[in-house]
């Protein structure tokens, strides 16, 4: 009884790591560093931090693999980073995100003061004279001082140019 308790254990294990693996989307990245220099990969994953009054969880680096089934890559920070480009080659679809500052915690408008160290934000309309920004973000509230609710939201920003 004991032996088939354990083989099944072990099955159901093998079954869910499988299905763990392959949740992994299939995304080539190209990044453009802040020297003009191009990378090349596959998304492995990406890390996130906090900032902002409501303290905003955003995407602020991302590790990337030479080829599809690496399970080892280099990691590249916001800051490092001018434009990383995202194919979902499955689904046809391409997305550019820009590493931008974010506003430090608890600013206003008279004394905007920017983040430590940049996130990636996607890019979300392009006009002539206007970039539009788009970034999934968490937002974290204490509702005690052992308890916290995190609520997902969008957080938009945008850059306009005067020429």
């Amino acid at each position: 009884m004991k032996s088939k308790l354990i083989v099944t254990l072990l099955l159901s294990m093998v079954i869910v790591s499988s299905t763990w693996a392959k949740e992994r989307p299939e995304v080539k990245c190209v990044l453009t560093l802040n020297d003009g220099k191009t990378v090349e990969g596959w998304f492995l994953k990406e890390g996130f931090s906090t900032y902002g009054p409501d303290r905003l969880k955003n995407v602020d680096e991302i590790t990337i693999t030479p080829t599809k089934d690496s399970k080892e890559g280099t990691t590249y920070k916001a800051d490092d980073v001018k434009v990383l480009k995202c194919i979902y080659e499955k689904e046809g679809l391409q997305k550019e995100y820009r590493s931008l500052y974010a506003l430090k915690p608890m600013t206003r408008p008279l004394n905007l003061k920017h983040s430590n160290h940049k996130f990636f934000w996607m890019v979300g309309y392009q006009g002539k004279k206007v970039i539009g920004f788009i970034s999934d973000a968490s937002v974290i509230f204490r509702t005690s001082a052992t308890e916290r609710l995190t609520s997902k939201t969008t957080a938009y920003s945008y850059y306009a140019s005067s020429g």
